[in-house]
């Protein structure tokens, strides 16, 4: 049987999580006051901007990770393993 205390630790560390998860970021924020402010035209070139931005960011840390060889292997980058 799972001991109480730790049984509580995980269900409070689900709740914290899950509040964690429903609360908007800072993109969605941006996204709806320039939607609101500025029409439905200026809130999808927001969403465009944010998303490619994003994909930048996935991009960069991407061949980062390869230049230094962490989940080189795996990932196949040439000349890692």
């Amino acid at each position: 049987m799972i001991d109480l205390h730790l049984y509580l630790t995980f269900v409070l560390a689900v709740t914290m999580v899950t509040i964690l998860m429903l609360i908007p970021g800072p993109n969605v924020a941006l996204i709806v006051a320039n939607s609101v402010a500025y029409g439905t035209r200026y809130g999808v070139l927001t969403v465009a901007g944010t998303a490619s931005a994003m994909l930048v960011q996935l991009a960069l840390t991407a061949l980062g990770d390869c230049w230094r060889g962490a989940g080189a292997c795996a990932t196949g980058c040439p000349g890692a393993c």
